[in-house]
Parts: C-alpha cells; sequence; structure tokens
C-alpha cells in the first residue's frame, strides 16, 4: 500500500486537485525468470465528501533476457520528433569471446507501447593482424559501397582455386549464395544487384558479402540503399 501527503485518520493518502504523486515500487526477479509479466494496481481515491471511487490497470514488464556483454549502448532513451531520426551509438567488445557468431535484438518502445525490434549480428574471427587485415581489403572490395542498383564484388586471388562468393543478411542468414566454382589467380569482378536466390530484391538494409577459398574467408559489410 502506497500513500502520498501523508495519512488522514482513516489511513487514506492526501492530494489535492491538480497535484501528481509518484510511488516508487522495488521488484526482485529471479535470475533464471525469462518471461514477460504485468503487474495488477489498484489506486483508490475519492472527491473529498463523495463516495470513494478506483482505478486499476495493468504494469507491462519486459523480460529484456540476459546481459550481453559483448554490446552496450551509449544512450538508452531519448526524445525523436514525428520525421526526425537519431543515430545510436553502438560499441562491441570481442575481448575474451569465442571464434563465432553473436546474434541479440534492440527493442525499441514508443510512448504509445509500439514495439521495434533491430537485429544486431556480430561475427568474431580468430584475431587477423595489420598485414593480414591490409591484405584482407585488397582481396575484396565492393565498388560502390553503399549501392542503389548494383555493387561490384572485385575479388583478388592469390592462387587457382574454388572460390565462394555468398551473401548474408546481418543474422548470418544465407540471402545469394552468389558465386561458386574455380578462378584463376588475378582479378575478377562478380556483380550484385541486390537480389535473393529466388531473384527477388532483398530491400535496403545491410548485408555481408563473404568470400571464401580454401581456408581463408573474409567477411566485408555490403550497405544497400
Amino acid at each position: 500500500m502506497a500513500t502520498w501527503h501523508g495519512e488522514d485518520d482513516n489511513g487514506w493518502g492526501v492530494i489535492k486537485g491538480g497535484e501528481t504523486a509518484v510511488a516508487t515500487l522495488s521488484i526482485s526477479i529471479d535470475e533464471f525468470y525469462f518471461e514477460q509479466f504485468n503487474l495488477n494496481y489498484e489506486i483508490y481515491g475519492d472527491v473529498y465528501g463523495e463516495a470513494p471511487h478506483l482505478m486499476n490497470g495493468q504494469l507491462p514488464f519486459i523480460n529484456l533476457g540476459e546481459v550481453i556483454a559483448w554490446l552496450n549502448l551509449e544512450e538508452f532513451e531519448g526524445q525523436i520528433e514525428g520525421g526526425e531520426t537519431h543515430e545510436l551509438e553502438l560499441n562491441f567488445d570481442t575481448w575474451d569471446i569465442e571464434v563465432g557468431t553473436y546474434n541479440c535484438n534492440l527493442l525499441i518502445f514508443d510512448n504509445f507501447n509500439n514495439e521495434y525490434i533491430i537485429p544486431v549480428a556480430l561475427e568474431v574471427e580468430q584475431y587477423v593482424d595489420k598485414d593480414e587485415l591490409q591484405n584482407a581489403e585488397k582481396v575484396l572490395q565492393l565498388i560502390p559501397n553503399p549501392f542503389t542498383d548494383y555493387t561490384d564484388i572485385v575479388i583478388d586471388v592469390n592462387e587457382t582455386g574454388e572460390v565462394t562468393i555468398d551473401i548474408l543478411d546481418i543474422k548470418g542468414s544465407m540471402v545469394n549464395a552468389l558465386f561458386k566454382g574455380a578462378l584463376s589467380k588475378g582479378a575478377h569482378h562478380i556483380r550484385w544487384s541486390g537480389n535473393a536466390n529466388n531473384g527477388a530484391d532483398t530491400g535496403s538494409g545491410i548485408y555481408i558479402c563473404r568470400y571464401t577459398l580454401g581456408d581463408d574467408v573474409i567477411y566485408k559489410r555490403i550497405v544497400k540503399h
């Protein structure tokens, strides 16, 4: 039971006309509980000299799941007017985590209880030193990037072999198995027109180009407008 502005002789809180009041609740949730839940509330009140009235409702609690150690945000709330945009800065920390693909969702809620989901994917590979990174930049280039109609994937094959080029979404799922075949040593151009395996347009967004030659795998981000 929470009361405001003290209590009268009957144990009721006192709020005068035009005033507001705030109650602070402390809730403990078991670390292994991952379900959503609602907190039911009832507010009793009256106008002096009139019969008491009752207001009730629910406060929804959204469980965001376990803490994501490899991702954090600079800000968690803000105000955006209609028609405006706002950039969120994401910080990725790959220190001491295993090689693999990590996924999570950013959940954004507005004042009208609308929910927006932004998927985030992190691909962690083995350590790459500066020389290896520079070499990867030479091996795989995307021109233009970002693109609207198409991008040319320019690869510099360092030895003749079986080459695979795949387009993935940011969750790591296959979008287009663009090319697979033997290529000779040297430069090659392969065009991606922003379509999926079935020929359908993929829509605007962020995609990943994966180049594979033997044990060498290189990833590069593609932005489609």
